[in-house]
């Protein structure tokens, strides 16, 4: 069984897209984690979820709220603006066939083709394979043994996702797989390439220092600016 947990915070149109691909698929369990929303993403999640969950917001709490709840003995983390590739069941069972392996994520592509988020979407595939530290939006898997052991995502505020891929990868090895995970451009889109770019690397360069998570998210709204933020994303 492997268990899609699906943090949200009023994505109802992102659901409407993502939902019917894991409704009804044997040997998957769907479990949206709803961090407030006042939009329709929870009606949408109660009809083609397998489970609905309220939850405090925060990426991470929600997340770990999921995996609690969960049945599988795989947990897949998956942003609702994206969209799975084809045979992704069959690619993460493939993957840990290997039993050294303990979990990892897919490629990334970006939802425009114009080549730019083209790049990005290779640039940010490159450096998680050779960092071996994926981000949240390439679909983190986990065997449920292992982030269980690890105690899941630690609550914070941003880049929960690299700190527990970090920590994931000293556990055992992580499989990257190929076929690229979609997800919208809209964060780039809305606040610019070049900005949203520049405040990823910034925050990212901050937390190999070791720049304190609040500090971190200091320097991303400061870049972002605080008003685009509202209501746009979990963090």
């Amino acid at each position: 069984m492997i268990s899609v947990i699906i943090p949200v915070l009023n994505e109802q149109e992102a659901l409407a897209r993502l939902l019917p691909q894991l409704e009804g698929v044997a040997g998957v369990e769907s479990i949206v984690v709803d961090g407030g929303s006042d939009d329709y993403s929870c009606d949408l999640a109660a009809v083609h979820a397998d489970r609905v969950i309220a939850s405090d917001r925060g990426r991470a709490i929600q997340m770990n709220r999921g995996a609690h709840c969960a049945s599988g003995d795989i947990l897949l983390f998956l942003h609702a603006d994206s969209r799975l590739p084809a045979g992704w069941q069959s690619l993460i069972e493939e993957a840990l066939q290997d039993r050294g392996v303990v979990g990892g994520a897919f490629d990334l592509k970006l939802d425009d083709d114009r080549f730019l988020f083209r790049t990005i979407g290779r640039v940010a595939s490159l450096r998680s394979r050779l960092l071996k530290t994926p981000y949240g939006d390439q679909g983190i898997f986990a065997r449920t043994k292992i982030f269980s052991q690890l105690s899941g995502y630690r609550a914070i505020p941003i880049m929960e996702d690299v700190d527990f891929a970090r920590r994931l990868r000293k556990s055992g090895k992580l499989a990257f797989i190929g076929r690229p995970l979609v997800t919208s451009a809209r964060k780039w889109l809305h606040h610019g390439i070049f900005r949203t770019t520049a405040a990823h690397w910034l925050v990212s360069i901050g937390f190999y220092l070791g720049l304190s998570p609040q500090r971190l998210l200091s320097l991303y709204t400061t870049v972002i600016s605080k008003h685009q933020l509202k209501n746009t994303h979990l963090k």
